[in-house]
């Protein structure tokens, strides 16, 4: 899994819960209203159950799920913000933190830093850049692994 991958576990989470939270106001919503009675048809009902408690259980199953998603969110965005702070650079941390753990738009954090859109987008490329170092050394403790290449302390000192 790379950075980006890695930071965008949120959205996909988020994304389900929205999907899930407005089938579930639909559900209540079809719960809620009352049905016309025909009285010109003859009614024959074929099955002993009663759709409403059909409707019922899936409900509760889905506030259930709903729970649970929201709970995993909870939990990835705080590996997220845990690994995304153990980054140096202050901007760059920033920048990672409102993309990805406030779901913020690279406009938005754009103007809310007061740079325009492209350098934003030139200073989030850099930040996943050092973010996959941080998270290579995290998860592998390895950097060769990771096809990341770190300069040596003495090569640094040097320059």
């Amino acid at each position: 899994m790379n950075a980006k991958q890695y930071l965008s576990r949120g959205f996909y989470l988020r994304s389900q819960i929205r999907d899930l939270d407005e089938r579930i106001e639909q559900l209540r919503h079809r719960m809620s209203s009352v049905g016309a009675i025909r009285y010109d048809k003859v009614n024959v009902q074929s099955s002993p159950e009663d759709p409403m408690l059909a409707n019922i259980a899936y409900l509760i199953e889905a506030e259930k799920k709903l729970v649970a998603l929201e709970a995993d969110l909870e939990r990835v965005c705080s590996e997220i913000r845990e690994k995304i702070d153990l980054m140096d650079d202050e901007l760059l941390r920033t920048i990672l933190l409102k993309r990805y753990v406030y779901n913020r738009s690279m406009r938005r954090i754009a103007k809310d830093l007061n740079y325009s859109f492209e350098w934003m987008r030139h200073l989030h490329v850099i930040a996943l850049r050092e973010f996959s170092k941080i998270l290579c050394k995290t998860t592998h403790k390895n950097t060769s692994s990771c096809g990341i290449v770190v300069p040596s302390e003495s090569i640094l000192m040097s320059s």
